[in-house]
């Protein structure tokens, strides 16, 4: 009992702090969005999602060694073997060196070719777009060397650094911003460089401070075919399943691009940009908890793992609910108030795209279950099936002349509610005190349709009033109050009492302080 006090402890903790995070990346995210949207324009807006995109793509072997590299330094962390622990935060950063290198000559030939062969971009953009490409893989090998230290702070549960270092950052991005206005030359280009390198020196203070404070990221040449090998064999099995997910993502783009142009790729980055924003909200207790499910694995803890599962779930969705309902419900105005430009179905693909994130944010917490097993074959190969169905799906319609831009964005909320339950299934096998079907039904009753009965609630009560910023501030307190009501109601007995020990100790600590 004491040891789960200090787990929920540490969770609320963490929690707040990463939400902390979040909610400063999100306000300046937004605002740098539309400043940049207004000065690049929609064309060269588009042009920079698109290329950036590239890269992202060409990039989803850094996605594969991410996930196994934070699960076997949290597991391993777990164990409280510390020799062991800095052999695999070593051997980590030599596979993530290598994949560096395997990245850039694949940005530097494919990347390379289809921008300047394949891409529907104008001629005259094309030299801008180079520039950026370069930028973009120049930020991608930082980014894939970084993980292992990245992955030492989350498994050490140091969430409040991410909130000082995202102090630091946010700072940074709105001097991007006025610079961006007041130099003269090409924008995009400008914007490129600018963002290389705020990126590049947050991610030396993150390595600076790890080095300070985690002695096992002090790096030495280890080859152990024992700690290597299982980390190959899970980066090999999740490959297909990331692989998967970044075709989707970038090959929408793709198709949306050749049927519909530049224009409908500047309304899919907006709504990538408002989906990554929002879902940082829920994702800030998927970091949270991911540690500690993977840390009561090691331990044997299954009770403790399933409930954990179960509370990540629900604070996931209550995080998201209370910024995604009343954006879903306003976004119009929303989108209009932030861009003043909106493009064309821009405010349907966000909205879609925010339906899409909850299910999804969800999915990652039960597959967390599954990394903590190291058996991530089945789930890989189920998942990324799904995820690549979405392409075909698109492109035979459009093909045959069926052109409904939101195609791709129904589709994806549909594989995401199965991606709900698959997870679910597999951990079961691996994990039999895993109630599988409990679990679908306690998201599908307590979580998914009081989300859909308080979207068409908040939208109908709010359609009588004329579309304004006061209107926002109504459905946002309508929505909350709706949302508070649904948890006392609909969410099972013991994780609504885990939720209000976490809130309590939240503010007694607080006040203690005050």
């Amino acid at each position: 009992m004491q040891d789960t006090s200090s787990n929920n402890k540490r969770l609320a903790k963490n929690s707040i702090a990463l939400y902390i995070r979040m909610l400063l990346t999100t306000v300046v995210g937004l605002y740098t969005s539309r400043v940049v949207l207004n000065t690049l324009g929609v064309d060269d807006f588009g042009v920079y999602g698109l290329v950036g995109g590239v890269v992202s793509m060409l990039g989803f072997l850094n996605s594969t060694m991410s996930a196994s590299t934070s699960r076997f330094i949290t597991y391993e962390l777990g164990k409280g073997d510390k020799q062991r622990l800095a052999d695999t935060f070593s051997s980590a950063l030599i596979n993530h060196i290598i994949i560096a290198a395997v990245v850039f000559v694949l940005c530097e030939t494919v990347g390379i070719w289809y921008i300047n062969c394949k891409m529907v971009i104008a001629p005259e953009r094309l030299f801008a777009a180079n520039w950026v490409f370069q930028f973009s893989v120049l930020s991608v090998l930082l980014t894939i060397t970084q993980v292992p230290y990245n992955a030492c702070i989350i498994a050490h549960e140091k969430m409040d650094v991410y909130a000082y270092v995202e102090l630091l950052n946010v700072s940074l991005k709105l001097l991007i911003v006025y610079l961006l206005q007041i130099l003269s030359g090409d924008k995009l280009i400008i914007y490129g460089l600018l963002v290389f390198i705020v990126s590049s020196f947050i991610r030396i203070v993150y390595r600076l401070y790890c080095h300070r404070h985690f002695e096992e990221s002090h790096f030495h040449f280890v080859w152990k075919p024992e700690i290597l090998r299982p980390m190959l064999t899970f980066s090999g099995w999740d490959l297909y399943g990331n692989l998967a997910s970044t075709a989707r993502i970038q090959g929408v783009n793709m198709i949306i691009n050749s049927f519909f142009g530049l224009a409908l790729n500047a309304a899919s980055t907006v709504a990538a940009t408002v989906s990554s924003s929002v879902g940082q909200f829920a994702g800030t207790v998927v970091t949270a908890v991911r540690p500690q499910i993977i840390k009561s694995y090691a331990r044997e803890e299954y009770d403790e793992t399933e409930r954990l599962i179960m509370l990540g779930c629900v604070l996931n969705f209550f995080l998201f609910s209370l910024v995604g309902i009343p954006l879903i419900c306003e976004m119009h105005y929303v989108l209009e108030l932030w861009l003043k430009i909106v493009p064309d179905h821009a405010v349907s693909f966000c909205q879609l795209s925010l339906i899409a994130s909850i299910l999804s944010s969800m999915t990652y917490i039960v597959i967390t279950g599954i990394h903590a097993t190291g058996k991530v074959k089945t789930v890989g190969i189920v998942l990324g099936t799904m995820y690549l169905l979405i392409l075909p799906a698109t492109y035979i319609p459009y093909a045959l002349g069926w052109l409904d831009a939101n195609l791709p964005y129904y589709i994806g909320v549909i594989v995401g509610l199965l991606s709900i339950a698959a997870p679910a299934y597999i951990l079961k096998n691996y994990m039999p005190s895993f109630s599988a079907t409990k679990f679908v039904l306690n998201i599908a009753g307590h979580l998914l349709i009081p989300f859909a009965a308080l979207i068409f609630i908040v939208t109908f009560v709010m359609s009588n009033m004329e579309e304004s910023f006061v209107r926002l501030v109504y459905t946002t307190l309508f929505s909350t109050l709706l949302l508070g009501i649904s948890s006392v109601v609909m969410v099972p007995a013991n994780i609504r009492g885990a939720v209000i020990q976490y809130i309590k100790r939240f503010l007694k600590r607080n006040t203690t302080n005050i």
